[in-house]
């Protein structure tokens, strides 16, 4: 219930604000041109009203005599009428001269027009004083817009910054195209950022520019590429190398051990035969390229990366070991090889 009246308060206050500026509009114009208006309404007055200026209260309160009224119970004008009704569910603004659902004596049509009635004016100055109030909503669009806009600006990412370029399917490699190409742009101009306009572009154009290389290269295109199928691909056309980060693993898993330094000791877990041998089996192989398939093990037959000496030394014991890269055959003299 408590949420409902808040929305419900949320909603009475946004009518009360559009009204008011959107009456607001066929009011000053009415000024502006020198109409009269009689009455400007926030909400519906019908049968009685919350507030009115011409209230004997809020005379009396002014220092002001009571308002009188016509032979019909009208209140004689005496300004406009400012005042609030109890329907929230719109508002008014009563413009002499003009007949509409506030004003139904259709006999003032019969007398001459007043200077200061609506009917009197030129045809330019009654269409501004009837769109005024579309006029004002449309202000106040933009000026909601442009607001948020600038609070909260457009995030995007720009073509020309990813530095990594694109990953292209096997179509737009055919077509000149190359994994880590930067996409520039087409003759039909330059790309802002990755959206559908880019496959768009390209499906139409003859010739993209790339940056491949550091240097800026032009791809000749057929102009008639399949749109569609550029987009439903699998894998799509093109679409950016996005770098993978690992931000953290969970504890306990293979990873989390993987990751872990390794200790410039051999480990605890060792056995007192197991941590002896180590220092003798790094010398023993220091200098050496041993084949992947000879590595040494612990006294107890241990080959795991964790408890290895031969893996220990050649990650942190005091003399490198040479390893033979994983695939090439190749000794390398590094701790961290791929073994």
């Amino acid at each position: 219930m408590e949420i409902f009246l808040i929305r419900a308060l949320q909603f009475i206050l946004s009518i009360t604000i559009l009204v008011f500026l959107h009456e607001g509009g066929h009011f000053f114009f009415s000024k502006l041109f020198g109409v009269r208006v009689n009455k400007f309404y926030v909400f519906f007055d019908y049968k009685f009203r919350l507030f009115s200026t011409y209230s004997n209260w809020y005379r009396r309160l002014r220092g002001k005599a009571p308002a009188r009224r016509d032979a019909e119970g009208n209140y004689e004008y005496e300004g406009t009428e400012y005042g609030i009704g109890w329907i929230p569910l719109g508002g008014y603004c009563q413009i002499e001269g003009m007949i509409d659902e506030t004003q139904h004596d259709v006999e003032k049509l019969r007398q001459a027009p007043k200077p200061y009635e609506f009917r009197g004016k030129p045809a330019w100055q009654r269409l501004l004083i009837m769109i005024g109030g579309v006029l004002v909503n449309f202000l106040l669009a933009l000026v909601i817009y442009s607001a948020v806009l600038y609070t909260w600006g457009e995030d995007y990412y720009a073509m020309k910054d990813m530095t990594l370029g694109m990953k292209f399917n096997s179509e737009a490699k055919a077509l000149g195209f190359r994994d880590g190409d930067i996409l520039l742009g087409t003759e039909k101009g330059e790309f802002r950022e990755f959206s559908a306009d880019v496959f768009r572009d390209l499906s139409a154009a003859t010739s993209a520019y790339v940056l491949r290389d550091g240097r800026r290269q032009t791809v000749t295109l057929p102009g008639d590429l399949n749109l569609l199928s550029m987009l439903q691909s699998d894998p799509v056309f093109a679409r950016p190398l996005i770098p993978c980060e690992i931000d953290s693993v969970a504890a306990s898993t293979p990873a989390a051990e993987a990751g872990r330094p390794w200790p410039a000791t051999p480990p605890p877990r060792w056995s007192a035969g197991e941590r002896a041998a180590a220092p003798a089996a790094c010398a023993r192989a220091a200098g050496r390229c041993l084949p992947a398939s000879t590595r040494m093990s612990s006294p107890s037959g241990t080959t795991s990366i964790k408890t290895s000496p031969w893996m220990w030394c050649a990650r942190s014991g005091p003399t490198p070991i040479s390893a033979p890269t994983r695939g090439s055959g190749r000794c390398t003299s590094s701790r961290t090889a791929p073994f």
